[in-house]
């Protein structure tokens, strides 16, 4: 089926940083981080009850004789609730809370990851739960914050949920063995029902596995009068270094011209991007690719973002290509140069196998990786099949390339993939947050599989959890 593009995309704004952090309830682990292969029987078990608490928390012998010992008595030895205060079943009475663990990680591998798995007892009534909406409980590892979920979901109890009856899963990168702080910590009027805390190590993969980033939060753009700050951005890429293992930028200019430095004093390696437009702000665009070229160790440079589907001519196509000469010898050699676009545009395709676009091909001869945007969505494809779909396109195109240009070593990298959450449907494909999820999380258990290289679509905070 012929994909249905609109220049417009109302629902790929760039991104808020919430965004990113792959972090589940139950189901596979998608982990943009993909696990290849558990590491022996590497496995740390943390006992709730023997954390270090601030504020209220209810355990089996503090509350024992009052309304709050119902609570835990069916649930296994060693929970608790945090942020509940043991003498009020009130959470008028709840204060707030934080319990910490220092926790021995052994870095088996160069780098490891480590998935921190939260759960409880599955039934109603427990989970992270509060009377008010869109209370905050958050994680900090070694006192940056690396996970946050909000109560927002109303249940049959009148209470706001922020998980209930699936676990949580989230990620930690550790480069070396040491000693290192977990911290939960929750608001007032709040609890956390926790029963398990486990870490399971992993070895990283190797293939590029990673998530297109752009600084802006909620009611910041570029030029606007609120722009993020260099502590904003510290946040935003901490999180990432624990749920990525590469980044993919948008500009060169700007806040955005930080994001390499930032990244780089973290060990997060960068695709850094210059945005054209065929207008006078490219040539800064390019220098500030060059220069950012030039002071950190780029894994990649993108000469454009979806240039040729907002600019349809021979002419912009041959402006497109000398501007990615252009990078390629002003920069330091070694560094691969690309561009981005959507796969209908760069191919054509008859019964699900692809040619190269004769209008697209001189582009494709001048980069070193082939960087393809593939939506099923615009496609108009349902959600049954449409993770399958992308896949099937990476492959193909894979396949094509190594035909085409033989001893290139020109290989393909998902530049996005994603489903919208709202907006309009196209033929069969509806966006919705539950579609959103379940093409992600399918995704990236195919992409694991696979060892398919990609960097996955920018989402907001509910998108996969």
């Amino acid at each position: 089926m012929k994909t249905k593009h609109r220049i417009f995309r109302p629902f790929i704004s760039k991104i808020n940083l919430s965004l990113v952090i792959v972090l589940l309830l139950g189901g596979q682990l998608p982990a943009v981080i993909v696990p290849a292969q558990a590491i022996g029987n590497t496995v740390i078990t943390v006992t709730p009850e023997q954390m270090t608490f601030s504020g209220d928390v209810a355990t089996r012998v503090n509350t024992i004789g009052h309304c709050t010992e119902s609570w835990l008595s069916t649930m296994p030895t060693g929970s608790i609730i945090l942020g509940v205060d043991p003498n009020s079943c009130d959470p008028k009475d709840w204060n707030g809370a934080s319990a910490s663990a220092n926790v021995f990680l052994p870095n088996v591998y160069p780098s490891t990851t480590y998935v921190l798995e939260l759960s409880w007892p599955d039934r109603d009534g427990k989970g992270l739960h509060s009377p008010l909406k869109n209370q905050t409980a958050s994680l900090s590892f070694d006192g940056h914050p690396v996970w946050s979920k909000r109560t927002t979901d109303l249940n049959d109890f009148g209470e706001y949920y922020g998980a209930q009856h699936e676990s949580i899963k989230t990620t930690l990168v550790v480069t070396q063995s040491s000693t290192h702080t977990l911290t939960f910590t929750l608001p007032a009027k709040t609890a956390w029902d926790l029963s398990t805390i486990t870490l399971t190590a992993y070895a990283i993969s190797s293939k590029i596995q990673g998530v297109g980033y752009s600084p802006y939060r909620d009611c910041q753009t570029p030029g606007g009068a609120q722009l993020p700050g260099v502590q904003d951005m510290q946040e935003d890429l901490t999180r990432l270094f624990h749920t990525s293992n590469a980044i993919r930028t948008y500009s060169s200019t700007g806040v955005n011209s930080q994001v390499p430095a930032i990244a780089a004093s973290l060990g997060l390696p960068t695709f850094a991007g210059a945005w054209l437009d065929n207008n006078a702000n490219d040539a800064t665009e390019i220098q500030g690719l060059i220069n950012l070229a030039h002071s950190y160790p780029l894994k990649g440079a993108i000469v454009g973002n979806e240039y040729y589907l907002r600019h349809r001519t021979p002419a912009d196509i041959e402006y497109l290509r000398q501007r990615i000469i252009q990078v390629k010898g002003n920069i330091p050699p070694g560094i691969p140069v690309t561009t981005t676009d959507v796969d209908d545009l760069m191919f054509v395709w008859t019964n699900g196998k692809p040619a190269i676009s004769p209008v697209y091909r001189p582009i494709l001869d001048q980069v070193d990786v082939v960087m393809v945007h593939i939506y099923p969505f615009w496609a108009g494809l349902p959600i049954d099949g449409a993770a399958d779909y992308t896949i099937a396109h990476y492959n193909a195109i894979q396949s094509l390339i190594e035909r085409e240009y033989p001893g290139q070593n020109k290989h393909v990298i998902i530049g996005e993939a994603g489903w919208p959450s709202a907006g309009d449907p196209v033929s069969q494909a509806v966006p919705s947050p539950q579609n959103q999820r379940r093409y992600l999380l399918e995704f990236f258990r195919l992409a694991e599989q696979q060892g398919v290289e990609y960097f996955s679509k920018r989402c907001t905070f509910q998108c996969l959890y």
